[in-house]
């Protein structure tokens, strides 16, 4: 009962949102591995609605200075020798060989008989790529400037049709929910396929009436005919004027005729919602940095996609009005060449 009692309190205070309360500083794993040498074979999916990657997975791998492995993609809460019905739930097999190679290397001293990529990441087309670092070296980013705008900050706006991002499968509830509310940017459609592979950041800048104002960037892949499909996304709290919003890693790739498009709004309601200030907020000004890889990836490794991508890359788009990428299409949007 005791230990069923500590873990309820400290199940509450999970819901701090200052993130130098104890509670958040002594779980602040980033910091505390800075440095490690110990050996860590690590798996983090894109759309984990358990342990998030936008809570510092990629960071904490970043910091480690031992022997390290990682996979990394499109899936959620899974291990890697998971199944999905008949199929692998994060597409890749043989998942303990490497599990066991990296174990007698570092356990035993055992010099394996193969050498595995340090990193092998998926991309939203289901293929992997072999990968020396993540993110990869000759990631480059272009910086966008935002249009001005508006948003409500009343806690209805979806993030995207992908309900199975929320707690549970099902996400908040949310009275009159809407999907793609808010401030748009888009870039001029893509004369080439280009893949965005790394940590995306923003800053916008903001006039409001009320403290602790909710504040979400999410960017999409908009197809020709206006289905917007989530690539990433990221919220923060603002008492107006500048703030930086750290987006999720991602890892997507963009096919010619599409463009970038850029939302800035109130809330994600099918995976999140802060407590809601029901004011309008003014978007004066803005700029989202976008990574893009130089090189392309030939030949790609071992791997196929997974049903947890196929899933968002089928329930996750929405329709966005032709009127309004028209009129929220800003030219001096950079796109990789």
């Amino acid at each position: 009962a005791s230990r069923s009692a500590d873990c309820q309190a400290h199940f509450a205070e999970h819901y701090r949102d200052d993130p130098n309360s104890r509670f958040w500083r002594v779980r602040d794993f980033v910091v505390r591995a800075k440095g490690s040498t110990v050996p860590v074979f690590m798996t983090t999916g894109y759309v984990d609605a358990n342990t998030n990657i936008g809570g510092g997975a990629v960071d904490y791998f970043a910091t480690l200075r031992g022997p390290k492995r990682l996979w990394i993609g499109w899936w959620d809460h899974v291990r890697g020798n998971d199944l999905a019905g008949d199929e692998l739930a994060m597409g890749r097999a043989r998942f303990f060989d490497e599990v066991m190679r990296f174990y007698d290397e570092h356990l035993k001293g055992i010099r394996p008989a193969r050498r595995d990529p340090v990193v092998v990441a998926q991309t939203s087309t289901g293929t992997w790529t072999a990968e020396p670092t993540w993110p990869a070296r000759d990631a480059r980013g272009l910086t966008a400037p935002l249009l001005a705008g508006t948003y409500a900050d009343d806690g209805r706006n979806r993030g995207s049709n992908d309900t199975a991002a929320g707690p549970g499968g099902a996400g908040p509830v949310v009275d009159s929910p809407t999907t793609g509310a808010g401030a748009w940017t888009f870039s001029p459609p893509l004369r080439r396929t280009a893949r965005l592979a790394g940590i995306p950041s923003a800053r916008v800048v903001l006039t409001t009436s009320a403290p602790r104002t909710n504040v979400v960037v999410n960017v999409y892949d908009v197809a020709p005919d206006g289905r917007a499909t989530m690539v990433t996304r990221g919220a923060a709290l603002s008492d107006g004027g500048a703030k930086l919003v750290a987006l999720w890693p991602t890892d997507w790739t963009f096919r010619p005729g599409h463009r970038v498009g850029v939302l800035v709004s109130g809330a994600n309601s099918e995976a999140y919602v802060h407590v809601p200030t029901r004011q309008q907020v003014s978007v004066e000004s803005g700029a989202v940095t976008l990574p893009w890889l130089s090189t392309t990836r030939r030949p790609v490794t071992a791997g196929i996609g997974n049903p947890r991508l196929e899933t968002f890359l089928e329930s996750a788009p929405f329709e966005v009005d032709p009127s309004i990428v028209e009129e929220r299409t800003e030219a001096r949007f950079p796109l990789p060449s």
